[in-house]
């Protein structure tokens, strides 16, 4: 509330400012009068911007320059802060100083008391009527006022029982009770009550100033942007900024900008440069992994690319779209179920991207086995199966799910603010790191089966392409993995060093295996299905008995991968290939191979 000197008003004929302009105008009229008659000590204005009042100070000056009655608060985004701000400078300026601005309440006080304050912001203070009139802070046009109330506030516990619950309410109907609140809160402690009927009370109105409760248009200090345990860090920011223009030279206008920072968000949005060009990357990447997707399944490029059967492809190229996907969830505001979504498209992506190579390896396995013969005969259900796994996941880790996590810097006009997202659930902790180490599995059975079946005819070329671009996906997922768990304080950083990450994954494995099966295949390469080749096996059986005789012996585990490593071999056959140029198989002609088959997969000099 606003002090306004009785006895110097009086003296110099002058009214009660309603607006800030004419306070200015008579607090300059009276000081200057005052110091005609060497009468130097008397206070003009007194900010209040004091380490107690600094924030209510601040807020109540820019509620007394909106525009109308019914206006709220106008932000620190509005132009009328900036007027308020300059209001509030110009006034320091010329009719109070740094000084007076930075006191401190016993000051204030004691220059109420000793009656050397013109006009002076303040609490309420007792018995001080006769000295001075006491009314809300001026406004910016007249009519509008301002004045910051502090409350005490009653509230019940969402955490106790229904019992418990009704008696507490009780307990607030009685303490917020007319009754109570005239004889306990205005006649014994002197408090301004929250009944407004009993500011009409002729008792209570001989206590407390009716009068100015019923003039005053309140305001309540409000954080709507700021997170409860960030409200202290939040106001030191504030005061630390304001003081640079209240005792600097900085602009109301950076001023504001810069508060405006500490109490906002950033994302990723198309306004922004790095945001367009991600975007643009994003859609020709999908574009082109679409084009290769489609081209390679033209007749006359089909037959060199046959280690993926059409299903296959399908899921390995829609595995990387789902991946490419993720980023496009940068966009926008953060919400804790973008987070789960995020999480979901990236390892549902590499599940699908991976299950296709995984498969393949494991029925192209040399030697012959019950689990690659199951694995060619239900191929639906180890897709059906590695695909509900993850899904399974990702419905239980949406019971727990992912919360935003604040990033708040003490300087935004280096690092701005911005919100991550944080699984703080020790179950969901568990469900990610199973995640995670299924997807190591995963590789890493690609990883040894490349290296057992790396001379295997045929798909020689195949593993080839699959070790280079998995070796790659592995080093990026890990590196991804470590970005996700280390605090970048930059958000366009963070997003891009997300987003290069994803590009290498989904580009790499597309340029890497075309690259390699065009190096390598040649033009005449006939297509190779290598469940058909399993197949042929059980016909073949004569020559799979002499195979087998031929096979590794070995006691050790290792010794058995070193040779099939280093051995060149056929899973038509599963024997060892000795001519690799000329492609003979060391078996006879059995008269039990269906010539249809065997014309179609088997080398024209086997017959």
């Amino acid at each position: 509330m606003l002090y306004s000197n009785k006895s110097l008003l009086e003296k110099y004929n002058k009214n009660v400012p309603k607006t800030w302009d004419e306070l200015l105008d008579t607090a300059k009229f009276i000081l200057s009068e005052e110091k005609k008659h060497n009468i130097t000590d008397i206070v003009g204005y007194n900010g209040l911007f004091t380490e107690l009042n600094y924030i209510a100070s601040l807020f109540e000056f820019i509620y007394s320059y909106r525009n109308s009655t019914d206006t709220i608060f106008p932000g620190f985004d509005s132009a009328e802060a900036i007027d308020a701000l300059n209001m509030l400078k110009k006034i320091k300026k010329e009719i109070s100083s740094d000084e007076l601005f930075k006191e401190g309440e016993y000051f204030n006080i004691m220059t109420l008391i000793n009656n050397k304050g013109l006009f002076i912001r303040f609490w309420e203070v007792d018995n001080l009527n006769d000295l001075y009139y006491i009314t809300p802070l001026p406004g910016k046009k007249e009519g509008i006022n301002s004045a910051l109330v502090n409350s005490i506030n009653l509230g019940i516990s969402q955490f106790i029982s229904k019992e418990k619950k009704k008696a507490a309410l009780q307990v607030v109907k009685y303490l917020t009770s007319e009754k109570i609140q005239k004889e306990i809160i205005v006649k014994q402690f002197g408090f301004y009550t929250g009944l407004k009927k009993l500011y009409d009370d002729e008792e209570v109105c001989k206590i407390l100033l009716c009068s100015l409760v019923k003039e005053a248009q309140a305001i309540h200090r409000e954080f709507k942007d700021v997170d409860n345990l960030y409200i202290d860090q939040y106001c030191k920011k504030i005061v630390k900024i304001f003081n640079k223009f209240l005792y600097e030279n900085k602009s109301a206008k950076e001023t504001l900008s810069e508060i405006i920072d500490i109490s906002k968000f950033y994302f990723i949005t198309l306004k922004s440069p790095i945001g367009m060009l991600g975007f643009i990357i994003f859609i020709l990447t999908a574009c082109f992994l679409l084009f290769v997707f489609i081209i390679l399944w033209q007749k006359k490029d089909k037959d060199k690319y046959s280690f993926f059967t059409l299903d296959f492809w399908i899921i390995y190229c829609l595995g990387y779209l789902v991946i490419l996907s993720y980023e496009f969830l940068y966009y926008g505001e953060l919400s804790n179920a973008k987070c789960h979504i995020k999480y979901s498209l990236l390892f549902i992506g590499i599940n699908l991207s991976t299950i296709p190579i995984l498969y393949n390896l494991l029925i192209s396995f040399p030697a012959l086995n019950k689990y690659s013969q199951f694995l060619i005969s239900h191929k639906g259900i180890f897709i059906i199966t590695m695909i509900g796994i993850e899904v399974l996941l990702n419905i239980i880790l949406a019971i727990v799910p992912f919360s935003k996590e604040q990033r708040i810097f003490d300087d935004t006009t280096i690092n701005k603010n911005f919100e991550q997202c944080t699984m703080k659930n020790i179950l969901g902790y568990i469900i990610i790191f199973f995640d995670i180490i299924i997807k190591i599995i995963m590789i890493l059975c690609i990883y040894i089966l490349s290296y057992i079946e790396w001379k295997v005819i045929e798909i020689y070329e195949h593993v080839r392409a699959i070790v280079i671009s998995e070796y790659i996906n592995g080093f990026s997922f890990i590196l991804l993995i470590i970005i996700n768990h280390i605090k970048i304080n930059n958000y366009e950083y963070t997003f891009l060093i997300h987003s290069v990450i994803i590009i290498i994954i989904c580009m790499t494995n597309y340029i890497f295996i075309l690259a390699i099966l065009q190096l390598f295949i040649s033009k005449n390469t006939e297509e190779i299905d290598i469940k058909q080749l399993r197949e042929l096996n059980s016909i073949i059986s004569d020559e799979r008995s002499k195979a087998s005789q031929k096979s590794p012996n070995k006691n050790s585990l290792l010794s058995k991968v070193i040779y099939y490593h280093s051995t060149e071999y056929s899973i038509t056959t599963h024997t060892s290939i000795t001519n690799i140029s000329n492609y003979n198989y060391s078996f006879t002609k059995s008269s039990n191979i269906d010539s249809n088959i065997s014309n179609k997969f088997l080398p024209k000099d086997f017959l």
